[in-house]
């Protein structure tokens, strides 16, 4: 199947907020060629599973419906699967962004930031297992991976895996495929969950990540060891203050990367 769909109905009743805060400084405006950017001030936005054969009529539901700003679920980084083989859904997305486009209309695709799925947690080829040095990480070591007790969206069986951004090779592939994404004629790509994992049962507090990768970047970017020179959640010591500084640029930074594969 191309479509992730266990997230439409609950995104579906925020969406109007929440994506047309998300097109501005999140979303990627991809057709360089078009310099006005007026239409995203007249959205009137819905969302749509897209499989690999309804794109005409998600186009069709759209007008229908008086919608203008297409947003359909097609997440491929954020399916282990899909990361690896996206072909399917790229030519999905083309198909897509052609229909809206004939029908004068925009499209834009949902894809995740950080969290990636495996379809099948008990299989050896999940992200987990084949990439642990991709995981963030609690700073005693522990690996945020969660199955569907963690979620609503976590389906039964998968494996529900956070990546850190400092995940060179991770990171490497997920830019290509923002350049594919990109070169299909999608109008945007509507980026949810960049996230440090601390917000689900467990992990509020734990200021994550310290997984090698980023307690290294960390380490040249301060001088600072992560694990050592701060004192979480202590709002008067410098290195903690650091370390937040310091999450939040990365987020920005990764934010602004995307921006330049398009």
């Amino acid at each position: 199947m191309i479509q992730s769909g266990h997230r439409i109905g609950y995104r579906s009743r925020y969406l109007v907020l929440l994506v047309v805060s998300a097109l501005l400084p999140v979303s990627l405006r991809l057709r360089a060629q078009e310099a006005n950017r007026e239409w995203l001030n007249k959205v009137r936005i819905g969302a749509y599973g897209l499989g690999p054969n309804n794109a005409e009529q998600i186009v069709q539901q759209a007008r229908a419906s008086g919608v203008y700003g297409i947003e359909v679920d097609n997440d491929i980084p954020g399916r282990y699967e899909s990361l690896w083989r996206p072909d399917e859904k790229l030519e999905a997305i083309r198909r897509v962004a052609a229909a809206a486009h004939r029908a004068n209309n925009k499209a834009f695709v949902y894809i995740a930031g950080f969290e990636c799925i495996s379809a099948h947690a008990e299989s050896p080829h999940t992200l987990a297992k084949e990439h642990p040095e991709w995981l963030q990480r609690k700073l005693s070591g522990e690996a945020a991976v969660f199955d569907t007790t963690a979620a609503f969206w976590i389906a039964k069986g998968e494996e529900d895996a956070w990546v850190s951004p400092y995940a060179e090779d991770w990171r490497k592939l997920y830019m290509e495929r923002i350049r594919q994404i990109a070169a299909t004629g999608i109008d945007g790509i509507y980026v949810d969950i960049p996230y440090w994992m601390t917000h689900f049962t467990g992990w509020e507090n734990s200021w994550a990540s310290f997984d090698d990768s980023t307690v290294e970047a960390f380490r040249k970017n301060t001088g600072l060891d992560a694990r050592k020179d701060i004192k979480l959640g202590d709002a008067a010591d410098p290195g903690f203050r650091a370390w937040v500084d310091f999450r939040i640029q990365t987020i920005t930074d990764f934010l602004a990367e995307l921006r330049r594969h398009t």
